[in-house]
């Protein structure tokens, strides 16, 4: 097995746990995964994470060995969830590690339609390309918060990141969450990253780009000023 270090950038809900990703201190994206066989997936014990202390920006070290598929080449799995370690509860350094490493909405864009992307999806089968990006959000930029399209869920929302060509789901917790209604739409008052992840194959056969982490100096109710959004007014 290997050591790693990595810079946490995503915490994040995801198939029933939660999900880990980041950078290494050698500027290079790995996503730490553990087989949980009784939840049948790849993601975290939620109890377990808030028990380590592991938040957005801990610095934390692991053993595993790289696991890569063609979706998801940044995977390193971990076989002992003991074989992770926080190293720093919070590693200020972090925005130096995010500012070389981030790409424009263009340049994200760009590499997007040469893997055939079809707005915030791509079918797993013959997908090989990075599962894992940093990406430069501008001033100004919104974030769609509705009613879940699920009818399984009428009382939860969802959220989406709007770019000029697709919207993302937002899984990254926002932490005035609870606050906002059903229509709102949030817009961001600093320039700010976003770490977005590919998911694994759904059953429909694709994978689906997630925004992962809302990386910021600010509290939440400082990087949004929000206007209810009217669906009449479409």
């Amino acid at each position: 097995m290997n050591r790693y270090e990595m810079i946490v950038l995503a915490v994040s809900p995801s198939e029933g746990g939660v999900c880990l990703a980041g950078i290494t201190p050698e500027g290079k994206f790995i996503r730490p995964v553990f087989l949980d066989e009784k939840r049948n997936s790849y993601s975290f014990p939620r109890e377990f994470i808030e028990s380590k202390g592991i938040k957005l920006f801990s610095l934390i070290e692991f053993w595993g060995n790289p696991n890569p598929m063609p979706y998801h080449p940044e995977d390193i799995e971990i076989k002992n969830l003991e074989d992770i370690k926080v190293i720093y509860k919070h590693y200020y350094s972090w925005k130096r590690f995010v500012e070389n490493l981030a790409l424009s909405i263009d340049d994200f864009e760009d590499y997007l339609k040469t893997k055939s992307f079809v707005d915030n999806k791509v079918l797993a089968d013959g997908y090989n390309g990075n599962s894992i990006f940093l990406l430069k959000v501008p001033k100004g930029t919104k974030i769609a918060v509705r009613p879940h399209r699920s009818w399984e869920k009428p009382f939860s929302k969802e959220a989406f990141l709007i770019l000029p060509e697709r919207k993302i789901k937002v899984t990254a917790p926002i932490n005035i969450w609870y606050k906002l209604p059903s229509y709102v739409d949030l817009r961001f008052t600093k320039d700010s990253y976003a770490l977005i992840t590919l998911g694994r194959p759904f059953k429909d056969g694709y994978c689906y780009l997630l925004v992962s982490g809302i990386l910021t100096e600010y509290p939440h109710v400082e990087l949004f000023t929000f206007d209810v959004y009217d669906p009449r007014h479409r």
